[in-house]
């Protein structure tokens, strides 16, 4: 076995398990199931707060994440960048490149790439980070990037750019699955109150 090929073996058990049924993302490290960016395009801030919010939209439960919680679900995927400038090392466009594949394309102004608002902390405008696995113009390195205060709560960013589509980075605590009951076991329980009573 070459020594590069088991370095990616130990390397790939670093990083979290991305689960994903249908359009959500569940984060084994975390606990948290993440909505992918492109079922949450076509809202403003403000029009996706109300939406999770109501009790009969796809949305409700989730929230808003905070950059820090999707700066660590890059992190935990192998991106060592600085969510600012293009990385070009094989662990951080792995991580942009999974992330691409399982949250999706929201756009394609310039390149294939995923745009999605963060939770607005202070009020004022919203912060996005948005990721491109293969950078155009820079010999196909990922960028990652985080733009504090650049979109208005009800505005859609990407109105002059129709080839782009805003979406939301949204998160909510995972709850696993009641699994059935054994029907053996229901049966015996049966059995047990039958000659009891």
């Amino acid at each position: 076995m070459s020594v590069a090929f088991a370095a990616s073996l130990i390397s790939g058990f670093a990083h979290a398990d991305l689960v994903k049924t249908g359009s959500v993302i569940y984060d084994s490290s975390t606990g948290l199931d993440w909505l992918s960016l492109t079922a949450s395009t076509g809202f403003t801030y403000n029009a996706m707060e109300a939406a999770m919010n109501d009790t009969s939209s796809v949305f409700y439960g989730y929230q808003f994440a905070a950059v820090s919680d999707v700066k660590t679900l890059f992190n935990n995927q192998g991106y060592t960048g600085d969510f600012y400038n293009e990385v070009s090392d094989s662990s951080s466009r792995l991580a942009v490149s999974n992330i691409f594949e399982l949250f999706g394309q929201t756009g394609s102004n310039c390149c294939a790439r995923g745009d999605g608002m963060l939770l607005n902390q202070d009020g004022g405008s919203v912060g996005l980070l948005f990721y491109i696995p293969t950078v155009s113009w820079s010999g196909g390195a990922s960028l990652v990037r985080v733009l504090d205060n650049l979109v208005l709560p009800n505005e859609f960013y990407w109105d002059s750019f129709p080839e782009n589509k805003m979406g939301s980075w949204l998160v909510k605590a995972h709850v696993p699955a009641v699994p059935e009951p054994d029907v053996s076991l229901l049966a015996a329980c049966g059995v047990l109150l039958a000659i009891a009573g």
